[in-house]
């Protein structure tokens, strides 16, 4: 699988199926079989993950949202989308 980096535009897969409960993202990936359990800030990303925003600008709106750190951000949805990718769920355009 490739690596996920700040210039990454990641898109969901038509394979997962998601829905938002009680402050919660749960996805389910057909193909696979698994299931997912996000947080409400990795839910938000999830949200984003039309291929229309990097991670950088995805980590951009949420800093504007949660008052975080840039840099601490960045790394934190690097990592989300490469577990997203790793698993599946979202690929890179």
């Amino acid at each position: 699988m490739g690596s996920v980096n700040a210039e990454s535009r990641p898109v969901r897969v038509d394979d997962v199926v998601f829905f938002p409960h009680d402050g919660a993202t749960f996805l389910h990936h057909l193909d696979s079989g698994h299931y997912f359990k996000l947080n409400t800030v990795a839910g938000e990303v999830w949200e984003l993950c039309e291929g229309a925003l990097a991670v950088a600008e995805i980590a951009d709106l949420l800093v504007e949202t949660f008052a975080a750190e840039r840099e601490d951000v960045i790394a934190d949805v690097t990592d989300l989308v490469q577990e997203l990718h790793d698993q599946e769920c979202v690929t890179l355009a």
